[in-house]
């Protein structure tokens, strides 16, 4: 009677308790067998009830992974796409934002010289808009990456201060920060990260208050032995944002409402950046605001505590320093010397260096243009190539020292050009530091250029204070780390 139990129940409810079992352990490729005889209906429901599942439950996992390759590939053509509109962006930027700069070293007229502001600010814009777009994404795909660093902390204050002094006053604005006496101290933090966020915030607050006070303020309190969670209030006269609204600012591509973009432009990102920005340095972001009166966006950020570190509060001036007067050039200097150019030339001969000579390489003729003006602003003698095959005739020629190296070129393109150039020192015997010139400004692409062989990467557009820290960086370091 036994035996017939085991035969007739036992072992075909066995065999699908199995083939369960093997499913939980992720193989998906097993089946309840067919039962025949002695089996009983009911049972031999079960089994086959039992496979119809598998199948559905195989046919969702292949839709689920097709769905998520699809994905990937979307997320990656995406990337590939923000990396080529930024290529294609940055490169016309590079010239109009050189050029810019240049032409605001010359003498102008008043007139001229607010026309050419404006147009330093329209570039400036465009370019943080770039900006915003590729942080969104790399945030989005989680390649952003933070970097702590020392600095002090008023510092921060400082230069948003310095920043924002021209816009405030164009407006009328009063332009205030204040700090507590406890955060006159040293943090280690990523200070980039966290002075877009402020330059966001601040910059948001001087656009929406047509008349009174900016004030941005900095606090905090220890989190705990090693760390301090810092609070900073940007508080403006402004216009004030609706309750209804103050959740959904900060979200991406969002404001207050839709005729906000028409009176003031912008798209709405750098609130959603910063927010996620705040989250990432483990801290927290909001606003309190009445409409008509005033709003104050505030954040708090945990930063790295770094004892027995204090130095004096810099007091920000009120308005940003004047430049220095330009000094007439020689018959070996070019026609215009920059005051950046003479501090600059300063420096190299306290570093032991009389004159600098640069290889260019650009297949831009816009770009090699203004690279080229910006160079020899600062006194560099130039010379220029066009793709990677005349850089490697050039170098193989004369000596250098510093190559700028654009990565996208035809004929040769700088990462094979650079490739060419490190196999030809080993038989010249000499080596020369190589800094890519690239408008790409995705992850991976400073990574590229030093597997290359390249020592360093400038990103596009070039401004002359980027160039001459850069270039000081790598033909007098002493220099370049006391700034």
């Amino acid at each position: 009677m036994a035996w017939l139990v085991a035969l007739y129940l036992a072992r075909p409810v066995r065999s699908v308790a199995n083939t369960a079992e093997a499913v939980l352990n992720d193989n998906d490729e097993v089946a309840v067998p067919a039962f025949h005889g002695l089996v009983p209906r009911e049972i031999r429901q079960l089994g086959a009830a039992f496979n119809t599942m598998l199948e559905v439950l195989r046919r969702r996992a292949a839709e689920t992974h097709k769905a998520l390759h699809e994905a990937e590939t979307s997320n990656a053509a995406k990337s590939q796409f923000l990396a080529n509109m930024s290529h294609e962006i940055r490169t016309p930027l590079n010239g109009v934002v050189g050029m810019i700069e240049l032409m605001q070293m010359t003498e102008l007229t008043p007139s001229l010289q607010r026309h050419v502001e404006t147009a330093a600010q329209s570039s400036q814009s465009l370019l943080r808009l770039v900006d915003d777009i590729l942080d969104l994404s790399r945030i989005e795909a989680g390649r952003l990456q933070l970097v702590a660093v020392p600095f002090h902390l008023p510092s921060i204050l400082h230069d948003v201060r310095l920043l924002f002094t021209e816009q405030a006053r164009t407006k009328s604005l009063t332009l205030l920060t204040a700090i507590t006496q406890d955060m006159n101290t040293v943090v280690a933090g990523d200070k980039h990260r966290l002075q877009q966020i402020l330059t966001n915030l601040v910059g948001n607050a001087i656009k929406f208050t047509p008349e009174g006070t900016v004030t941005v303020r900095c606090s905090g309190q220890p989190e705990d032995e090693k760390t301090i969670r810092v609070r900073f209030e940007v508080t403006d006269t402004g216009i004030g944002v609706p309750a209804e609204r103050q959740a959904v600012i900060f979200d991406a591509f969002a404001q207050a409402d839709s005729s906000m973009t028409r009176r003031y432009g912008g798209t709405g990102l750098g609130l959603s950046i910063a927010r996620q920005l705040v989250h990432m340095m483990d801290g927290d972001i909001g606003v309190q605001s009445t409409v008509g009166i005033g709003s104050t966006f505030w954040f708090t950020v945990v930063l790295e505590r770094l004892p027995d570190t204090v130095v004096p509060v810099i007091t920000p001036p009120a308005r940003p320093p004047e430049p220095p007067p330009v000094v007439a050039p020689t018959t070996t200097q070019p026609a215009f010397v920059s005051p950046a150019g003479v501090e600059f030339r300063a420096a190299l001969k306290r570093f032991g260096r009389q004159s600098v000579s640069i290889l260019l390489v650009e297949d831009n003729p816009a770009n090699l243009r203004v690279t080229q003006a910006l160079l020899e602003t600062l006194g560099c003698k130039v010379e220029t190539a066009r793709n990677g095959l005349e850089a490697i005739s050039a170098y193989r020629e004369r000596r250098f020292d510093l190559v700028l190296m654009d990565c996208q070129m035809p004929e040769m393109d700088g990462y094979e050009a650079t490739q060419a150039i490190r196999r030809l020192e080993a038989v010249l015997r000499r080596r020369t530091p190589i800094v890519a010139l690239t408008a790409h400004a995705m992850e991976g692409s400073r990574e590229a250029a030093l597997d290359s062989g390249m020592d360093d990467q400038i990103t596009k557009p070039l401004t002359m204070a980027i160039l001459t820290r850069k270039l000081l960086q790598w033909l007098a370091p002493a220099e370049a780390s006391s700034c």
